[in-house]
């Protein structure tokens, strides 16, 4: 005999190609008690379809074709479900158990998006989490932390980096994806995750709807409630608060002192025609609503 791998580099082939029965391609080939790992595959044109899948205990393969090669148009996995079938047989008397393991192997949890150690951060993933375990040949596992998430202070009014001037009640943080070498927006190719992406350069915009002098109109019955106004687009429109004129106009004297008991006496038949007012129906109670 003659060794071709190490034992740890088996393990991890086994584990890697689990993953195909258990996520992949190769589902339908999946058995109820035995744990299976193997690889399908095709030709050109799908003139032949190919699995091979192993068990702790035995290793087939499995062929699907034409004798003349021609494309193969319906249902491509029929070989899947006759290799389960078949193994099925063959292991229906032999006790469950797992793939061996073996020294040398090491986990660590790892960040799918840098290929690095996780952060919190990284659970945090815009889309999902984007922790996983994986396994590693003791002495290859990652070092380095994930550089590609990071945490970003966002005005929730304008939806854009909150500056020095966003009230603390309307930022939030957000998480972002920064790779170290952005993808060309023009190549071609766009990553799925590509709306989380970190704006830079030109494309990084900070809040334009907060300053150092905005002022926002209040609702009468919620003074303590900032309106923003809108154009006709539905961009936030800031509004500065009233400039003082260099000249202003003096207030109006009263000259009207002398009349003081002529005010009193209106005041006073006010009161008295407010006291003897009698409604003539239910309807005078109504008082409009702003």
């Amino acid at each position: 005999q003659r060794r071709v791998l190490k034992e740890s580099t088996a393990y991890l082939l086994t584990d890697m190609m689990e993953d195909v029965i258990t996520k992949g391609t190769g589902r339908l080939a999946r058995m109820k008690n035995m744990p299976v790992a193997g690889k399908t595959g095709t030709t050109s044109d799908d003139k032949d379809l190919i699995f091979a899948g192993y068990t702790p205990y035995y290793v087939a393969g499995i062929w699907m074709g034409h004798d003349t090669p021609k494309r193969l148009r319906y249902d491509k996995s029929y070989h899947l479900l006759l290799w389960k079938a078949i193994m099925e047989d063959i292991h229906a008397d032999l006790p469950v158990k797992n793939f061996p393991s073996t020294d040398g192997i090491v986990q660590a949890r790892i960040c799918t998006k840098s290929g690095k150690l996780a952060t919190t951060t990284c659970e945090h993933d815009p889309g999902g989490s984007a922790v996983q375990y994986e396994y590693f040949a003791k002495g290859t596992q990652p070092k380095e932390y994930c550089d590609v998430h990071t945490i970003k202070k966002v005005c929730t009014i304008s939806g854009l980096l909150a500056n020095e001037y966003c009230p603390e009640d309307v930022v939030k943080e957000k998480v972002f994806i920064k790779r170290p070498i952005p993808y060309d927006a023009d190549g071609g190719a766009v990553p799925a995750d590509a709306q989380y992406e970190l704006p830079s350069g030109e494309e990084e915009k900070y809040c334009d709807v907060h300053g150092p002098h905005t002022v926002f109109p209040t609702d009468p019955f919620y003074p303590e409630y900032q309106i923003p106004e809108a154009d006709d687009e539905g961009n936030i429109i800031p509004i500065l608060p009233p400039s003082i004129p260099d000249n202003p106009t003096p207030p109006q004297e009263n000259r009207n002192r002398d009349n003081s008991n002529n005010d009193s006496s209106s005041r006073d038949s006010s009161r008295t025609s407010s006291t003897n007012y009698t409604p003539d129906s239910v309807d005078d109670f109504y008082i409009p609503l702003p």
